[in-house]
């Protein structure tokens, strides 16, 4: 999944994750966790820690991510499997922070560091403090254990060494140096003349939006943006084309969205895309992207959230699942792609030895004409030009070992005929499975395309086990091969299945429909089984039309026109005997040709 992120100085960040952001969510975690008791310590990923804080009937489990893509603090409810022997760092905070209390949580100024003061306790069982600090940089965040009164650092979850950064170290024993300073505003402190002159002395040609990201300390860009559309103005609208009224309005906007963010009066909210995957979010609802070209075209999705901590935790959640959702089709795309060229291969190699194997009844007439004319072959010659007796007045010139008669050179080729002929035979029998075979993979490699979740992706990486194309996952898990096909409902209340891989169109076709039910699938070209569940009741034309619309849709066909999709009943569809999974032979079909409309399969369902 694209993630919307910005190139920043300090790294990549996604946009919406800025330090006004922050600012809400350490308001909501200093009323959570202060004084909260550290239960336990994990370190699931190379850059991620999890502490498990406890306070009187209830368990918070606070993330501290350290991610280089995307770096984040907030509480998590996502389990995630921990490895079997904990890194050094784990450890370590293990040593000084259990069972310790959190004292406080701080936001350093309005930049995208958190730090967290514990109380523990030494060897000698003395009370000490301890702070652990998220640094959220792009590429340079860090987690980092400090001892307070000496100031140096225990250790980090990333070493940095002098030859990676010359301004700082991160290393056991080395002073903690804070990232260097922003050098920009407080938005909180900004007095409306202060904010004026900032912005008068801006460039003419800089766009607003970046003189406030660049002036004013905690602001990202999707905030500098929903300012400028709060103000009634273009979110890429330039210096120049501001006039002094409108620059007031300007400040009016800034002020309130600063001031709702200091007293907490805020709605944490998410913009989807129409396939459910979050493209912006924000402490505020972004009113302003509705001006970006082509919005209204998107039909975009809201999702209001009670919290930033709630937000935050469910986006990288939906995050995490589509990365995983992606990881397992590139890998299964590769692997089948692969598969697929070695076929292809295989049957250019056959095709050639099919055209080399035509050659063999030139090799039997070459044999016949020298046992009818051995008289015209003179001895030791090389060559001889012999009458064809199929055709008259046309000699053949024939190609001689001089060492042979002209009866043993019969021979030769005599052999050389059976030779060609049987390879022939073979060629042919292992281009017909070459062919079935690079049809199969067609099909899996669609199938992986149109895949959306993870149990999809899972049963077909099972097929490719099944099929020796990837060594058996002892750690996957199992999933149902009919427990996740497509089910529409017609506007006559008929059911309709819809298969979204092999073993799914396997499980809809042979083992749940009946013998009197509809069966569709696009003529010749890989696709999804569509079934009608009518057990041999009429159809009605809307309903062949939404299935036969199903059928072209869910195929590799989806963006064609007039695709051809054959249907009959599924009596007359059967599977032949250690044949690849779903593949069928079906008989007595109709042919109907349709266009794919997305629009249509809506209009026609229920």
């Amino acid at each position: 999944m694209l993630i919307p992120c910005l190139q920043h100085k300090r790294g990549v960040i996604p946009i919406g994750f800025d330090g006004l952001l922050l600012r809400c969510l350490v308001r909501e975690l200093d009323e959570l966790l202060v004084n909260a008791r550290v239960h336990h310590i994990a370190q699931p990923q190379a850059n991620d820690i999890v502490l498990t804080l406890r306070k009187p009937g209830a368990n918070y489990r606070l993330l501290l991510s350290a991610d280089p893509t995307v770096p984040r603090v907030h509480l998590s409810a996502v389990e995630q499997a921990n490895p079997l022997t904990p890194p050094a760092f784990c450890m370590l905070l293990r040593k000084h922070l259990a069972p310790a209390r959190l004292l406080s949580i701080r936001q350093v100024g309005l930049d995208r560091i958190i730090e967290l003061r514990f109380e523990a306790r030494d060897e000698m069982g003395r009370r000490v403090e301890r702070l652990l600090i998220t640094e959220m940089m792009g590429r340079h965040s860090n987690t980092v254990l400090i001892d307070p009164v000496t100031n140096l650092i225990l250790d980090g979850v990333r070493h940095v060494t002098s030859e990676q950064s010359r301004y700082r170290e991160v290393l056991p024993g080395k002073p903690y140096i804070s990232p260097p300073a922003q050098d920009k505003k407080d938005p909180f402190q900004t007095s409306e003349n202060e904010f004026l002159f900032a912005l008068r002395h801006t460039p003419a040609p800089v766009k607003l939006a970046e003189a406030l990201v660049k002036n004013f300390d905690g602001i990202g860009p999707d905030a500098a943006r929903e300012i400028l559309a709060r103000a009634h103005l273009h979110p890429e609208v330039q210096r120049a084309d501001v006039d002094p009224g409108q620059m007031r309005s300007v400040w009016h906007a800034f002020h309130d969205v600063s001031q709702r963010i200091a007293t907490g009066n805020i709605t944490p909210w998410c913009l989807l895309d129409t396939t459910g995957r979050p493209t912006h979010y924000w402490v505020l609802p972004l009113t302003g992207l509705a001006q970006t070209p082509g919005y209204a075209a998107r039909e975009p999705l809201t999702r209001i959230f009670a919290s930033t901590n709630e937000l935050l935790d469910w986006y990288h959640a939906l995050r995490y699942k589509h990365k995983q959702v992606e990881d397992l089709r590139q890998m299964l795309q590769r692997t089948t792609q692969a598969a697929w060229d070695r076929v292809t291969k295989r049957i250019a190699l056959q095709e050639q030895a099919l055209r080399e194997a035509e050659l063999s009844e030139d090799y039997r007439l070459r044999g016949e004409l020298l046992l009818a004319y051995p008289h015209l072959v003179a001895p030791k010659a090389k060559q001889a030009s012999l009458p064809n007796y199929y055709e008259s007045d046309m000699l053949i010139d024939v190609e001689l070992d001089p060492a042979l008669s002209a009866t043993e050179n019969a021979q030769v080729f005599f052999k050389r005929y059976q030779k060609a002929k049987k390879t022939q035979q073979q060629a042919q029998e292992q281009l017909t499975a070459a062919l079935s075979e690079q049809a199969y993979l067609e099909s899996v490699l669609d199938a992986v395309e149109r895949a959306t979740e993870l149990e999809d992706l899972i049963q077909i990486r099972t097929e490719l086990e099944a099929q020796k194309l990837l060594p058996p996952d002892k750690k996957k898990v199992s999933v149902d091969n009919t427990a996740n096909h497509l089910q529409f409902t017609a506007l006559d209340g008929t059911r309709i299945l819809v298969g979204k891989n092999n073993r799914q169109n396997d499980a809809i076709t042979m083992s749940i429909a009946g013998s009197d039910d509809l069966w569709l699938h696009v003529k010749d070209i890989p696709g999804s089984h569509v079934i009608v569940r009518n057990n041999g009741a009429p159809i009605s034309d809307d309903t062949l039309t939404l299935a036969l619309h199903l059928a072209a849709y869910y195929s590799r066909a989806r963006n064609s026109s007039q695709v051809p999709v054959d249907y009959c009943l599924r009596r007359y569809v059967r599977k032949p005997k250690g044949a690849k999974p779903g593949y069928v032979i079906y008989e007595r079909q109709k042919t109907a040709y349709i266009t794919p409309d997305r629009k249509e399969i809506t209009r026609l369902q229920r």
